[in-house]
């Protein structure tokens, strides 16, 4: 009779248990991950409106910029405009907000550190602008910086005499 031979090798069997093992790393981190309120999706935690509304306070403060969500908890003791900026901010989409601050390339840098994942709502849950002045309509641009010219201008030809100032009371004069 012939002995049977394992078909296995000592490395087919390490690699096995290697894969088992990573699987249950897997595993363990979704159940952590489903735990903290996210779904995974493709690798990325994704975070609904409803997940992000409840945290809004000094123990757990998150907030949406471009589609991201962020939990700044521990930054709101450094934040230069105060804690109450990202308290007020805390539990929504604070994209427009954060664009209309001009915030520096360090300070918009900084932020990966509290990154947590991405936001369900898409690039901007309240329907603003993702994307601060970037997105405004052409319209708008124009309107910001033509009505400001027009201004200056009418102003100009007041005071050089090209226009009769319509402030200025005229008395009226007396034939004798």
């Amino acid at each position: 009779m012939e002995a049977e031979v394992p078909t296995e090798t000592k490395a087919e069997v390490e690699m096995q248990a290697e894969v088992e093992t990573k699987a249950e790393v897997e595993t363990t981190s979704e159940v952590e991950t489903k735990a903290e309120g996210g779904k995974e999706a493709e690798g990325e935690t994704v975070f609904t409106l409803a997940e992000v509304e409840k945290h809004t306070d000094a123990e757990s403060c998150w907030i949406v910029i471009e589609g991201k969500v962020y939990d700044v908890t521990k930054y709101l003791d450094d934040h230069p405009g105060g804690h109450d900026v990202l308290l007020d901010a805390s539990g929504g989409d604070s994209t427009e907000d954060f664009n209309d601050v001009g915030h520096s390339k360090p300070a918009i840098k900084s932020m990966e550190k509290y990154l947590i994942g991405d936001f369900a709502g898409g690039s901007s849950a309240k329907g603003g602008k993702a994307g601060g002045k970037a997105n405004q309509s052409g319209l708008a641009v124009l309107l910001q910086f033509a009505v400001p010219i027009l201004i200056a201008m009418l102003v100009l030809a007041v005071n050089n005499g090209f226009l009769a100032n319509p402030f200025e009371t005229v008395s009226p004069t007396v034939s004798p």
